[in-house]
This record gives C-alpha cells, sequence and structure tokens, in this order.
C-alpha cells in the first residue's frame, strides 16, 4: 500500500527541478514580487528520491520564484512517484475542466502531467481535447519565447508562433507588434514570415551552388553581363521571392 502523501514545510533552494522547464523568461518579475509579499500558497507537489533528494514534479515555477524572491520555506506535498501520478492526473484534469482556466492555464497543466510520463495522446483522451492542441501547447511550453508568451497571457497558438520564431529578433518584434495591435492578422503575417524565410533559403543555396561552379557572384553586373556572372541586385530585398537570372551574354 502506499504511504499517505505528507506536507513538509522545506527550502525551496534544496529542491531539485527539471532544468528545461519554464524557462527563466517565465519568471516575470510581478510573480516573483508576489511570492515574496505573500509566500508560496499552493503545496508545490515533489516526490524524495532514495538518496533523498526532493524533485518537483509540479510547481517548478513557483519553486524557482520562492528562491529568486529568497523565502526560507515553502509547502512540498511530498508524494510516491510513479504511483500517485494517476491519482495527480485525474486532478489535474479537474482543473482543466474549468470553465475559468486560461489557455495558459491549461498550457501549464498540460506540462506538468508531461513531466510525470503522461504522453499528449493519453493527455488528450484523459481531457478530452485534440492531440494536436496538446502537442501545440507542450511544443510552445518547451521555448523560452513560447513560454513568456504564455506567461503574459496569450494564447497557445500565439505563443506557438512566437517559439516558431525565437530565434528570428526582426520576425518576433513584428509578431508581436500584430499580436498587440492586429491580432486577427497574425497568421497572415507569420505565413508571410514563413515565404520569405523560404525565398531567402532557396537563394542562399542557388548563390552557394554557383559559388562552388567557381562562378562569381556580383550585385549588378549591369552593362558587362555575361553567362558566369549572376545578376543578384534583388537579392537584398526581403519581398522578392523570384529566383536570380543569369543575364544573357551582349550580342
Amino acid at each position: 500500500m502506499n504511504a499517505a502523501p505528507t506536507l513538509e514545510m522545506l527550502d525551496p533552494a534544496t529542491l531539485t527541478v527539471d532544468i528545461n522547464v519554464r524557462k527563466d523568461a517565465a519568471l516575470t518579475a510581478d510573480f516573483i514580487a508576489s511570492i515574496k509579499e505573500h509566500g508560496v500558497m499552493e503545496p508545490v507537489i515533489a516526490h524524495r528520491k532514495d538518496d533523498g533528494t526532493v524533485h518537483v514534479l509540479m510547481g517548478q515555477r513557483r519553486t524557482r520564484a520562492a528562491v529568486e524572491a529568497q523565502q526560507p520555506l515553502i509547502p512540498v506535498m511530498i508524494i510516491e512517484s510513479p504511483e500517485e501520478a494517476e491519482r495527480i492526473t485525474t486532478q489535474v484534469v479537474e482543473n482543466i475542466q474549468r470553465a475559468e482556466l486560461t489557455e495558459a492555464d491549461e498550457a501549464d497543466a498540460y506540462h506538468q502531467l508531461s513531466l510525470i510520463g503522461v504522453s499528449a495522446a493519453a493527455i488528450a483522451k484523459k481531457t478530452g481535447r485534440t492531440k494536436t492542441t496538446v502537442e501545440s501547447a507542450l511544443k510552445a511550453k518547451s521555448s523560452g519565447a513560447g513560454a513568456a508568451a504564455l506567461g503574459k497571457g496569450w494564447t497557445i497558438e500565439e505563443a506557438l508562433i512566437m517559439a516558431e520564431f525565437e530565434s528570428d529578433e526582426e520576425a518576433s518584434a513584428e509578431l508581436e507588434s500584430v499580436i498587440m495591435d492586429e491580432p486577427d492578422q497574425l497568421l497572415h503575417v507569420a505565413q508571410q514570415l514563413r515565404d520569405r524565410r523560404e525565398s531567402a533559403a532557396a537563394l542562399a543555396a542557388l548563390i552557394a551552388e554557383l559559388e562552388t561552379q567557381g562562378k562569381p557572384i556580383v550585385e549588378d553586373a549591369g552593362h558587362y553581363a555575361d553567362d558566369d556572372n549572376l545578376y543578384v541586385t534583388a537579392a537584398k530585398r526581403a519581398e522578392v521571392s523570384l529566383p536570380p537570372r543569369t543575364m544573357p551574354t551582349p550580342s
């Protein structure tokens, strides 16, 4: 028979969390300030390993915020794992089914379930959501930009798009502006950015191929263009999607 869960007050700095969970970007100043003022009100859920280490299963964000806020002790519910996983899953599913739950809260719940080994397919089956919805939420949560977007109260779809363009600062800035001012244009703008990215990649690949063939690449061949020169005036114009062309040899 499994031992009953026990509630303990522990130093958050002594707890361990998954290093890829809840990127620091999700720890907003307001959230840390709230923890500093009020403490951690809801116990985090953790498992004590054989070596005595207490590993947080649910509540990584609260734990990390408590460390940042220099809280000496936080409430920790110690459970047996994975035996208690099903019970926890049931509780999380009940929370997901609450009408007032935001998409950010829902994504966080999916993430919590994934931490205790529940697959996306199983989460979808238990919650009545589609597998695509669950996978999108988990993918957004795995990205710093996606987690930050969810932390701002944005939708899973918006967070997923921000995660997609995380490495492109210019695109990210443009998307954030669209979300704030014209959210109905987000999908259109995101597709434009994808098309622009693909066009730039195709152009770069073509130029690289020609360079391996020993053909010099010039900005503007002008009146001296010949078969060995590539006319690439449009190469730096992001709106141009047509491939560059080789100028004919003057007669």
